[in-house]
């Protein structure tokens, strides 16, 4: 009898665990995702290039340059193995008055890039990118 006991509760934690895993496994963001590769992704012309890319597309938000607000925003996102920019999140507003919406729209405009490499071959990987926003005179 207590064996039948103890088979239920096993048989009983282990349903629970597949159902708590399918849960975790159906989210939007696969799991084949580097934190690091042999090769990190890169902007196509260099980190230069990536600056000047958004000094000239940055569009300081209203609120923030009323306030005088300067800081950094810091963007987390995946460089897919075609290059591309996919699933950008703020990981810190330093700054508010709208400049974390400029951030991610200025990550959502961004050409392809170089994408990662694994062992030679392309591997999505996590980048993560600080855009300060400061005053120039």
């Amino acid at each position: 009898m207590k064996n039948i006991f103890y088979i239920a509760i096993v048989m009983l934690l282990f349903s629970a665990h597949n159902v708590c895993a399918q849960d975790t496994t159906s989210s939007k963001i696969p799991d084949d995702i580097f934190d690091r590769a042999e090769v990190m992704p890169s902007f196509p012309t260099g980190k230069d290039s990536l600056n000047a890319y958004l000094r000239r597309n940055i569009r300081y938000p209203k609120e923030a340059i009323e306030n005088m607000l300067t800081g950094k925003v810091v963007i987390k996102f995946i460089v897919e193995k075609d290059g591309s920019i996919t699933y950008p999140v703020v990981l810190k507003d330093g700054v508010g008055g709208g400049c974390a919406d400029e951030a991610l729209r200025l990550i959502k405009t961004m050409p392809k890039w170089l994408p990662g490499l694994q062992r030679g071959k392309p591997v999505r990987v996590y980048y993560v990118l600080p855009i300060t926003f400061s005053f120039t005179n």
